[in-house]
C-alpha cells in the first residue's frame, strides 16, 4: 500500500480499494481498519503510562496520531 514506504499517504481510501482488489467487502474492511484505529488511539495513553517508553518516542508517537490522515478517515 502506497510502496510501504510513506504512512502519511495511507487512507481509508486505500484500503477500499484493496478490498476491492481482493473481492472484498470494503465497507467490513473499513470497519475492521476503524476499529482497529480506535483500538490502538484509544490504548495509546495506558501504554505509555504503563510502558517503558522513551519520552522520544513517545512525543513521536503522539505527533503522529495526530496527524495521520487514516486516523482522521477512522474518526469520520
Amino acid at each position: 500500500m502506497n510502496g510501504g514506504k510513506v504512512a502519511k499517504l495511507v487512507t481509508m481510501d486505500n484500503f477500499r480499494r484493496l478490498a476491492g482488489g481482493a473481492g472484498l467487502d470494503a465497507d467490513l474492511v473499513a470497519s475492521v481498519v476503524r476499529g482497529t484505529v480506535a483500538a490502538m488511539v484509544d490504548t495509546w495513553p495506558q501504554v505509555k503510562a504503563e510502558a517503558e517508553v522513551p519520552s522520544f518516542v513517545a512525543t513521536h508517537i503522539e505527533q503522529r496520531l495526530g496527524t495521520l490522515p487514516l486516523i482522521a478517515d477512522a474518526r469520520r
